[in-house]
């Protein structure tokens, strides 16, 4: 909007009964990228800030996950002897991990930028659920942003109530329904299934799966709808030509760390594979400031030989 200080953008789509829309442009400006998810009278707020810079002495993701319902959002404020909100609810820890873990595994190997997911509820109605909006939030908000993220992902939920599959039922319709499931995918895949049902056939549940998933593509399109307006460069990850080498240079200690899964002692084999990347530190002259990746590089090595 030209008339604005603001570059507002909102796209929508129809879902069911009733339609998210994905904001972007009003809040957390300087957030890698931020958004407020809407369905119905639910409204739910995800900022994502990227790192620039990467941890060099780490092999995992740093990626930290955020989720807070306030109370204000229901309408109401605590009472009692304690006024103030406190530490997170489990249903807050379970929803963030809710988020975490469709998004955690479609990151590309080697990259270790810090990365921090904080989503907020604002506003809740009587009848969806902010947990599936949280999801496409996050997602929505690292999509937009500098992140190299292989999504997008989204969420859905999926209920069935006298044999017809419902898509996000309100809350009163979850009371009624034989089933209950989270749905998270890509545009190809389903990533992540959590929930539960009321003994129902394999079949059925599978139904409701793919059933979600024709749901969760049109959810993707319309983030990327949503990139193509005001999605930023994405961070390269390039391969590191330090560790495709240490990963040829350990070959060579290949038999021996084959006959160390031989030894039945663990705190012994432990020992001997220990002893044989000592060696090669040694042999390769791998100098001083390398050496901690070299580590993480061996031990994937490592187990990339166990598994062989």
């Amino acid at each position: 909007m030209d008339n604005t200080p603001y570059n507002v953008e909102v796209v929508e789509a129809p879902i069911g009964n009733s339609k998210i829309s994905i904001e972007t442009g009003y809040f957390a400006k300087q957030a890698s990228g931020a958004v407020i998810v809407k369905q119905g009278e639910t409204q739910v707020f995800v900022a994502a800030v990227v790192s620039p810079e990467s941890q060099p002495d780490i092999d995992f993701l740093p990626l930290t996950v955020e989720y807070r319902e306030k109370t204000y959002a229901y309408g109401k404020i605590p009472g009692g002897f304690v006024k103030r909100e406190g530490k997170p609810s489990n249903r807050e820890i379970l929803v963030s991990r809710l988020i975490d873990r469709p998004i955690r595994p479609l990151f590309p190997k080697g990259f270790h930028n810090d990365i921090i997911i904080t989503a907020m509820t604002l506003s809740a109605d009587d009848k969806y659920d902010p947990d599936v909006l949280a999801i496409i939030g996050a997602s929505a908000a690292l999509t937009i942003s500098e992140a190299p993220f292989e999504g997008p992902i989204a969420g859905v939920r999926v209920g069935r109530i006298d044999d017809k599959f419902i898509i996000n039922p309100s809350y009163e319709e979850r009371d009624k329904s034989d089933l209950d499931i989270v749905v998270a995918g890509t545009k190809d895949a389903i990533v992540m299934v959590e929930g539960g049902s009321k003994e129902v056939p394999e079949d059925t549940v599978l139904e409701a799966i793919m059933f979600g998933h024709e749901y969760i593509k049109n959810l993707i399109d319309f983030q990327l709808e949503l990139q193509k307006k005001v999605g930023k460069e994405k961070i390269k990850v390039e391969k590191s030509e330090i560790e495709e080498k240490l990963k040829q240079d350990f070959q060579k200690y290949k038999e021996e760390i084959i006959n160390a899964f031989s030894i039945q002692d663990k705190k012994e084999r432990n020992r001997t594979i220990d002893g044989i990347f000592q060696k090669a530190i040694e042999e390769l002259e791998i100098p001083e400031e390398y050496q901690t990746k070299a580590g993480f590089v061996f031990k994937e090595f490592v187990s990339n030989v166990m598994r062989e």
